[in-house]
């Protein structure tokens, strides 16, 4: 009786019925396993032919090469301008450093408006780096007590620090009214966390600690609020770029002769490969070389370990972090190749737009001063497929 007030058949008409919902629940679940992922899919083909037709031509040595060798300063900049990156070469280095910092920003957020909705958190996230290294830049100077006029003419407004907030940056008072000018921003309480340690030793350090802090922080946080089928490779992009900032804040350290306390300060949790422990070692080895043989076991030991005779002869490290450069640009490129129909290739986009304004500003503050190419070229960061 029961079955027939459900609606249901009586007797032996049930199982047919129940075998039917489970069918239909497996094909549900089916749906879910391999239909989502193809609209994944399907919602990146825009956003790879974007960054396929851009393409980031200035991290291949075929192309920054006869940049960086030219003895004419109008060849780079008919070859800037038509690929839309400069209309003139200033001489002034800071403004040229902005000019192109201007370019990579344009370039992320053109970027940004071609991605889906999955990836965008992301490149929200590295884009806040603008506004966080403009602000970084505006304290610095501070500090130095650069005229208010350069604080504001020399530094790329970007995001929240706009020009009028730079403008009232440079005439504040101190840093506690910087503090309470960029309170309400989402790094506001960590810089005003850090502002008690700066007004007692008289350091920038805590301040700009803390500022890169919270950038890798809010890193790690994007992609956590990216699609789940984008995670994994999004993880490792931003482990990847935290390992490099490490190992550089390491290495710098050792060869300033920055303390270990002071160092530890700077380093950042969520490395791909180098933990913190590996890192505290690093920083409280006596040699280059020593820490550099803590990288044992890491994909890391063997792109530094034949720069480490050279580096003893010359006390050099730009050689062996150029090469961990080096080294996170071909991450980002194989994570283009192990993830092509999704969020790979802008990985692999993303890396060589930073790399192509560094490598730019190089090869033109290089040819603009009369700096020969064999000395440009090993400061370039180039990709090794890209030869």
């Amino acid at each position: 009786m029961i079955p027939e007030i459900a609606g249901l058949p009586a007797g032996g008409g049930i199982a047919p019925v129940i075998l039917l919902a489970l069918g239909l629940g497996v094909a549900a679940a089916v749906m879910v396993v391999f239909f989502i992922p193809v609209l994944e899919i399907a919602r990146f083909v825009h956003p790879i032919a974007y960054v396929k037709a851009t393409g980031t031509p200035f991290v291949d040595r075929r192309e920054i090469y006869p940049l960086a060798g030219a003895r004419d300063p109008g060849t780079l900049l008919a070859t800037l301008r038509a690929r839309g990156i400069l209309e003139d070469i200033p001489g002034d280095a800071s403004r040229l450093a902005r000019l192109l910092s201007a370019w990579h920003l344009q370039s992320l957020r053109a970027l940004e408006r071609a991605a889906p909705a999955a990836a965008r958190p992301l490149l929200d996230a590295l884009a806040l780096g603008f506004e966080i290294d403009t602000l970084k830049s505006a304290i610095i100077r501070k500090h130095m007590d650069s005229a208010p006029s350069e604080i504001e003419s020399a530094l790329l407004p970007a995001g929240r620090v706009d020009a009028a907030l730079l403008r009232r940056i440079a005439g504040a008072t101190g840093m506690e009214e910087v503090a309470e000018l960029v309170g309400e921003f989402p790094y506001g309480p960590a810089f005003r966390d850090a502002l008690p340690r700066y007004l007692a030793d008289w350091r920038i350090m805590p301040l700009t600690a803390a500022l890169n802090r919270f950038y890798y922080e809010e890193l790690g946080r994007a992609v956590l609020r990216s699609s789940r089928h984008l995670q994994g490779a999004l993880a490792s992009y931003v482990g990847a770029r935290i390992d490099l900032a490490n190992a550089t804040a390491v290495l710098s350290a050792k060869v300033t002769g920055t303390c270990r306390e002071e160092v530890m300060e700077y380093l950042l949790p969520g490395g791909l490969t180098l933990d913190l422990p590996v890192l505290e070692h690093m920083a409280e080895a006596p040699t280059v070389r020593e820490a550099l043989a803590l990288l044992e076991g890491t994909a890391y030991r063997p792109v530094v370990a034949a720069l480490i005779p050279a580096y003893e002869a010359e006390s050099d490290i730009v050689p062996i972090v150029s090469a961990l450069e080096r080294a996170f640009l071909e991450h980002a490129a194989a994570l283009g190749s192990a993830y092509p129909l999704t969020v790979g290739p802008i990985i692999e986009h993303l890396a060589g737009l930073e790399y192509e304004r560094r490598n730019l500003h190089v090869a033109l503050t290089g040819v603009l001063t009369g700096v020969p190419p064999e000395r440009i070229e090993p400061l370039l960061t180039v990709r090794r497929g890209a030869a």
